[in-house]
Order: structure tokens, then C-alpha cells, then sequence
């Protein structure tokens, strides 16, 4: 499965908008694939590939289980205000239908407006829960936030959370079949993604 989200070219109303206006409706959308070469795009029984709007910007999912339900944390704002960023969690049983959302995640010290609050990336080891936020993509800068609640990172003050900023950008954590994990970046914009080991260590 594949989800991917961004705007729709449209307000809430159906009216035209101009690309980056924040009165743009946005969407999560979602792909299936038996091989993960050929997808075929989703529709509910309007004929939409949405599986639900907003609020405000929605984009750059991470897709994980938590005690037999799938949570999905994103990107977004709300009020209409690209400077309220922060990330999203909604929750399935069944990958489709989508619970509302719930702010999860927002302190705009770790990076001012919607693009300093980008590719949320949640991993769990040693007992919790691990947060990666990118403020800079061409800097490499990603702040780590940790907490035993998956769905409480720290909104308005996530100090008490934050463990410190490595550099990469755009951040996915991989595992091989030996337990082996990487890190990707997406730092360099013309070189494509970076691959390098990862070894978690004790403060």
C-alpha cells in the first residue's frame, strides 16, 4: 500500500485556488500493489482516491502498528494558519476508514511554519517511542523526540521529549532479515536518497 498526500487545487468549497494558498483542501490518497510494480489507485464509491481531507496541509505519511491497529502520523496545519504546523495521528482497523485526527506533535522552536515541520517518522525500541521531525532538508536537520506515549509527543512545549537533531533529512528507519537497521536521507535534492548504518546507544 501506498499513501501519498497533498492539495487538491481546490477549497473546501470546490472553489479554484492558487498553489500554497492555506485555504486549500487536502488529501490523503492511497495506491495498492500485489508486486509493487503495477499500483492501482483506490476510489471510494464517488470515484475518489481520498481516504479522508485535512486538517489544512496533509502530506508525508508514516504508516506503523501499535497493539493491532495501524496509526498513521502526518503533516499538517490547522485555523488555515501554515505557522499552527505540527503532526497528525489518525487510527484504523482496516487501512481504509480512518479515525479523526489528533494533534500529536507541535513546537515551532524545532522549526518555524509548515516547512520547518516535515516527514514525521515514528519507530519503537527499548520501550518507546521515537519521533523523527525535519526542519531543514539542504542543512540535514532532523530534531528526535521520545516518549512512551505514541500518540503524545509534545504540543506546544515538546522539550520534554526532545532527545537531540541528527544529520539527515527525510528520514526512514530500515531493517534487514539479520536485524541490521539503516537510515536514509534525503538531504542532497539532486543526488536521490542516502543509505547509511544506524546503531542506537545509551545516553
Amino acid at each position: 500500500m501506498f499513501y501519498g498526500g497533498h492539495g487538491t487545487g481546490v477549497d473546501e468549497r470546490g472553489l479554484p485556488v492558487p498553489y500554497g494558498d492555506p485555504r486549500m483542501a487536502c488529501q490523503m490518497c492511497l495506491m495498492t500493489s500485489q508486486d509493487g510494480r503495477r499500483w492501482t489507485r483506490h476510489r471510494d464509491r464517488e470515484r475518489y482516491s481520498r481516504l479522508f481531507l485535512g486538517p489544512g496541509e496533509t502530506r508525508d505519511p508514516c504508516v506503523i502498528q501499535i497493539g493491532g491497529r495501524w496509526h498513521l502520523y502526518y503533516a499538517g496545519y490547522h485555523a488555515g494558519d501554515p505557522y499552527e504546523a505540527g503532526f497528525y495521528l489518525r487510527t484504523s482497523d482496516d487501512l481504509i476508514h480512518w479515525s479523526d485526527p489528533r494533534l500529536v506533535h507541535q513546537d515551532r522552536r524545532y522549526g518555524d511554519g509548515p516547512w520547518g515541520t516535515e516527514c514525521p517518522h515514528v519507530v519503537y525500541r527499548g520501550g518507546a517511542y521515537y519521533l523523527f521531525r525535519t526542519e531543514e532538508y539542504a542543512s540535514a536537520k532532523t530534531h528526535v523526540f521520545r516518549s512512551e506515549d505514541p500518540h503524545d509527543f509534545g504540543v506546544g512545549d515538546a522539550s520534554a521529549h526532545y532527545v537531540g537533531s541528527i544529520a539527515v533529512a527525510a528520514p526512514e528507519i530500515i531493517v534487514d532479515r539479520d536485524g541490521g537497521e539503516y537510515i536514509t536521507s534525503n538531504h542532497d535534492l539532486r543526488g536521490g536518497t542516502h543509505l547509511c548504518r544506524l546503531a542506537w546507544e545509551r545516553a
